[in-house]
Parts: structure tokens; sequence; C-alpha cells
């Protein structure tokens, strides 16, 4: 029985891929809440860091609304998201060129500044958060992962 499994009350004779699956949602959950707290001393969410991490890769640039979506970790609602953070002036909507009944989002100077002050904290996090791994089970773990769907 894994510590998760004992944590999770769950019986020693479950099916073992119900096991890794709840093991699974178990640390995806963990992991997301210690991030969540890093994105908190900037009063953001996680998935709103996305969306500025996502513009800061084409800045100068924007993109609409259906590339930021496609891009994110999260597909919450990408309306919402950037009301947000419009609305603290982090990300600012301009009118696409070639259809002006469509937007485009960027990243603001505030944005990137915010962004950076908190990519100071995620490289410590990270390494919290994998400290029990060595470099090659870190390696295996990524290959692991991305045999899932």
């Amino acid at each position: 029985m894994t510590e998760i499994t004992k944590e999770t009350a769950q019986e020693s004779s479950q099916n073992l891929h119900q096991e890794a699956i709840i093991n699974l949602m178990l640390v995806s959950q963990r992991v997301r809440a210690k991030l969540e707290s890093l994105c908190e001393s900037e009063n953001i969410t996680l998935s709103q860091f996305n969306i500025l991490r996502i513009l800061r890769g084409v800045y100068p640039g924007a993109h609409p609304r259906s590339e930021i979506r496609k891009r994110m970790i999260d597909k919450s609602d990408v309306t919402r998201l950037i009301d947000r953070l419009e609305t603290r002036s982090l990300v600012k909507r301009i009118s696409a060129e070639k259809d002006m009944r469509h937007s485009l989002t960027i990243i603001t100077i505030e944005g990137i500044e915010l962004l950076e002050r908190l990519n100071l904290k995620f490289p410590p996090a990270h390494q919290d958060i994998l400290k029990n791994f060595t470099d090659n089970e870190l390696i295996k773990l990524v290959q692991l992962l991305q045999k899932i769907v």
C-alpha cells in the first residue's frame, strides 16, 4: 500500500490502474496548490500566470483568445481571465488589423514586471517539489508522463 493509498483510505486490493490514476490526481492537485500559493503573493491565479507567460512568449506581439486557450495548461474561461488581468492593467486588448471585430491580447510592462517577480519564485519551488528525485529519475519521470494520454 502506497503512502497516498493510506492517506486516502483506499483499499490495497484496488486495481493497479485505479491506484495509479488516484496517485496522479492527488500529486497533480498538490503541485498545483503549491504553485497557486506562489501566485497568490501577486494576487493572481495560476491560470492567469499561465496567460501572462504565453503572452510574454510573443511579446511585443499579441495573441487572439483562441490561440491563448490552445496554449493553456488549464483550459479555463479565457475571456474572464483576460478581463481580470486587463482590469489590473497587466494585459490590454487591441483590435486585430484584419478584422476589427476581433481583438488581440498583449502583455503590458506591468504584466511583464509581475511575471518577472514570479519567475524568481518558481525555480526554487520546482526544485523543492522535486527534491527527492535524482536527475536520472526526473528524466524517467518526464518520459513516463509523456506516455499518458
